[in-house]
């Protein structure tokens, strides 16, 4: 026989067929929707195999990926409290947090209201010492007009003892005169 004949091709269809009703599977038609062709297929050949074949629901299970019922409700149960701790555990990171930024905020606010405080110092101290250097200035501006004005004084102090000396030296009646008023 030919490899890809016709009378091959049905000999060998025969000998696969006899090798199921053999182990007591007979083919049958299944109308399914189209998402379950995959399934069905994968369940079908985990209950075929040749060696260690399933039995139709534990192959079914697990090409679903489906556990047994009473496995299914313990897990269920297990990822309920598995997921309620999760929670709890993330509730308490939550509060946790926001009372981290509650501090924060609240440091932030002493820092601002602290630099505030220091600024208005800082200004109070530069206003006074900028008042203490005004009256500095304006010491040292009235003691240097009185220095000058003592200056001019004693300058017109000299002056007019130069001219009272020069009208004193003066010669003839005029002298005279203004030396007898000196007196």
């Amino acid at each position: 026989m030919a490899r890809n004949s016709a009378e091959g091709n049905k000999a060998r269809v025969a000998r696969y067929r006899a090798g199921l009703a053999a182990r007591g599977i007979r083919p049958v038609q299944l109308y399914a929707p189209e998402g379950a062709h995959a399934l069905l297929r994968q369940a079908t050949g985990l209950m075929i195999r040749e060696q260690d074949p399933l039995e139709p629901r534990q192959a079914l299970r697990q090409a679903s990926g489906a556990n047994d019922p009473e496995e299914a409700s313990f897990d269920l149960g297990k990822r309920e409290w598995a997921l309620a701790a999760e929670i709890e555990t993330v509730r308490a990171e939550l509060i946790a947090a926001q009372e981290a930024e509650r501090q924060a905020g609240q440091r932030a606010l002493e820092q601002t209201e602290a630099a505030r405080v220091e600024t208005r110092r800082a200004e109070t101290a530069e206003g006074e010492v900028a008042a203490v250097k005004e009256r500095e200035a304006a010491a040292l501006t009235r003691a240097d007009s009185a220095e000058r004005a003592r200056e001019a004084a004693e300058a017109a102090a000299a002056q007019t003892r130069a001219e009272i000396r020069q009208f004193q030296e003066a010669p003839g009646l005029r002298g005279r005169v203004i030396r007898w008023l000196a007196r």
